[in-house]
């Protein structure tokens, strides 16, 4: 059987390797085209299966995104209700667990103030940044990912 850490790098190693593509051989952008549902389910499956196994189900889906080549904004969109749905199931998934506690919720709510903040400079950058910055914004963030999974 393998281990959890051999499985975690294999991961590591996988969204570097794609990380590193989509920085250095994906000379041109894909035209957005018309989501593939069980393509984009499968996606979602390992997303969510990753995200709850390791709690970065995200390279997945970006991964799915690149395919269909979202453009910047159905990007942020489309991700951003990804990651409300994962939010609510691990809340959920959480909350059942006992794992919510009330020091847990008021560490949250400590920390509305700086994400409203962030959300706010990110869109006035997003807003700024050309589809090619914003592909290889992401590919670096992947990157960072696949690191961090390894240490």
């Amino acid at each position: 059987m393998l281990s959890s850490e051999y499985l975690v790098t294999i991961f590591a190693m996988f969204v570097i390797t794609y990380s590193l593509k989509m920085l250095f051989f994906e000379k041109e952008r894909k035209t957005e085209r018309r989501a593939r549902r069980p393509t984009g389910q499968i996606a979602g499956f390992f997303g969510g299966l990753i995200d709850a196994f390791i709690g970065t189900g995200a390279p997945p889906i970006i991964m799915y995104f690149k395919s269909v080549g979202f453009a910047k904004g159905t990007f942020r969109a489309t991700i951003t209700l990804v990651f409300i749905i994962y939010g609510l199931a691990r809340l959920i998934t959480y909350s059942f667990l006992n794992l919510v506690t009330f020091k847990v919720a008021l560490t949250a709510l400590y920390l509305v103030p700086a994400v409203i903040l962030g959300t706010l400079i990110g869109n006035i950058i997003h807003l700024r940044v050309s589809e090619v910055a914003f592909e290889r914004v992401v590919a670096v963030l992947l990157f960072l990912i696949g690191v961090k999974l390894l240490i």
